[in-house]
C-alpha cells in the first residue's frame, strides 16, 4: 500500500493486521510493522482491551526495556533481570542550574543538577534535593600521621562530621581545621570553649583549630561535629564526643563537649584533623555528610 515513490498525500488506515505468510489461513506468528515517517499530533496508542503487556519496547534480543501495563496502571523500565554491568536505567535530564520558571506546573518532576551533583525534585512548586543529607566523603589515616585529610567536597549549609581517633603518639589533643574554597586555615582564627565530664570548662581564643576535648587523650576518642555552614557568617561548631584513657572495655568513658567558632564567612569546603604536635595513629578517620535547607 503506497501513494507512490514521488507522490505525497494522506492515507487513512482504520486497522492493520500482520500476517506472517501470504495466506490469511496461516497460524499467527510474531512479525514486524514498519513506519518510516512522523506520526502527526496527536499520536495515540490504544489497545482494544487492557493488558499487562499493552505496549513494549524491546532490544534485539527481545529483552524488555519499557513496558506499559494498562491492567494495573504501571509503567516499568527494565525486566527485573539486570546486573551490575547490564541494567536498564531511567536517566532524567540534567541542567547546570535549578529550574525556576513555572514551577507550579512541574510538580512531580525530577532532574539532575550537574553543578551541585544532586538529584532534584519539584514538590508543591518548590525545588528540593532528593535525600537531603548527602554523603560527602571520608578520610582515614593509613599510618601514624600528623594530619588526617584534608577532605574536599561541595559546600552545604549544614555539615555533620563523625570521627574516631584511634589514639595519639604522645600527649596531645587533636584539633579540627577548615577551609573555604582553598586549603584549610592553619592560622589563629578559631575560638572555642570545651568542657569534659572530668574537668571544668575552659575557653581559648585566637587559636589554630577547634579542640576535640578538654584534656589530653592518648587512646581512643569518638564523636560528632555539627557545623552551621551558611554563607556570609562566621562558622558555628558544636562537638559532642567521648574518650577513654584505656582501650579496655571497662575503662572510664569521659564525655567531651566543645562549642566553637571559625572566623570566616565563606562556606566550608575542606576539613582536616590535626594531631596538634603529636601524630594520630593508624585507623583514625572521619566522614562528612551535608544538607541544604531545600
Amino acid at each position: 500500500m503506497a501513494l507512490g515513490a514521488t507522490t505525497s498525500g494522506t492515507l487513512w488506515v482504520d486497522a492493520v493486521s500482520l500476517i506472517h505468510a501470504a495466506s490469511a489461513n496461516t497460524d499467527y506468528q510474531p512479525d514486524s510493522f514498519y513506519v518510516n515517517g512522523v506520526f502527526a499530533n496527536p499520536a495515540v496508542f490504544m489497545t482494544t482491551s487492557n493488558s499487562s503487556m499493552a505496549f513494549q519496547i524491546q532490544d534485539a534480543s527481545f529483552a524488555n526495556l519499557f513496558n506499559a501495563d494498562t491492567t494495573n496502571n504501571v509503567i516499568k523500565i527494565g525486566n527485573s533481570t539486570g546486573t551490575d554491568t547490564a541494567i536498564t536505567l531511567l536517566q532524567v535530564d540534567s541542567a547546570t542550574a535549578d529550574v525556576s520558571i513555572s514551577l507550579a506546573t512541574k510538580n512531580g518532576g525530577i532532574y539532575y543538577n550537574s553543578t551541585s551533583k544532586d538529584l532534584k525534585a519539584i514538590e508543591n512548586g518548590i525545588v528540593g534535593t532528593l535525600g537531603s543529607w548527602k554523603y560527602l566523603g571520608n578520610s582515614i589515616a593509613g599510618g601514624s600521621v600528623a594530619t588526617v585529610g584534608p577532605l574536599t567536597f561541595t559546600a552545604r549549609k549544614h555539615l555533620l562530621i563523625r570521627y574516631r581517633i584511634a589514639g595519639n603518639s604522645g600527649a596531645g589533643i587533636a584539633r579540627w581545621q577548615f577551609g573555604a574554597g582553598g586549603a584549610p586555615d592553619t592560622g589563629a582564627n578559631y575560638t572555642f570553649t570545651t568542657g569534659d565530664s572530668s574537668a571544668a570548662p575552659t575557653s581559648t581564643t585566637s587559636t589554630t583549630g577547634i579542640q576535640v576535648a578538654g584534656a589530653v587523650v592518648t587512646t581512643e576518642g569518638w564523636g560528632e561535629v555539627e557545623i552551621w555552614n551558611a554563607s556570609g557568617v562566621n562558622k558555628r561548631i558544636s562537638l559532642h564526643g567521648s574518650s577513654q584513657s584505656s582501650q579496655l572495655a571497662l575503662a572510664t568513658i569521659t564525655s567531651n563537649m566543645t562549642e566553637g567558632m571559625w572566623v570566616n564567612t565563606g562556606q566550608v569546603t575542606q576539613i582536616q584533623l590535626i594531631g596538634n604536635g603529636v601524630n594520630l595513629l593508624t585507623g583514625t578517620e572521619f566522614s562528612v555528610w551535608g544538607a541544604d535547607d531545600n
